[in-house]
């Protein structure tokens, strides 16, 4: 991840912080926060928000160094370094695992293209407005305040 790269995932990580945490929903990590998917491999995801909901209790969420349960919302901010084989296999792992919902930001392009559980997915250029759809509803975030 470069420094653009991470100052989108930083920006986005404050807007996902704001509400989760004024509605109690669960948590925000970035791309220090791993996660272990299905195929047992580890990823790194640039921003996720999981909710308390994925967890027994929310003492399961302290403390592990790698989280046991998958993240509701993923992003993966696209780098240079980025193949589309990569990412194509990353979200694969990332629904298999049980993500519902998917954002891959390409800043270059300057879109966002979304991707659902269920299969389907749009893209949203800079104009657009992000929305948390059944993951964290009422979220709302238009896309030119973070690229």
């Amino acid at each position: 991840m470069g420094f653009q790269e991470s100052r989108i995932a930083s920006l986005l990580i404050r807007y996902l912080i704001e509400f989760v945490e004024k509605f109690d929903l669960g948590f925000v990590t970035g791309e220090a926060g791993p996660y272990r998917m299905k195929t047992k491999n580890v990823r790194l995801p640039d921003v996720t928000y999981i909710s308390w909901d994925r967890f027994s209790s929310r003492e399961e969420a302290n403390n592990p160094k790698v989280c046991p349960v998958s993240p509701d919302l993923v992003v993966e901010v696209l780098s240079e370094s980025n193949t589309k084989k990569e990412i194509e296999k990353k979200q694969i792992e990332y629904f298999e695992t049980g993500v519902k919902l998917l954002w891959i930001i390409d800043p270059r392009k300057r879109i966002v293209t979304i991707r659902r559980a269920d299969g389907t997915s749009n893209v949203l250029d800079h104009k657009g407005k992000l929305s948390g759809e059944d993951v964290l509803p009422g979220f709302k975030l238009e896309i030119s305040k973070f690229l």
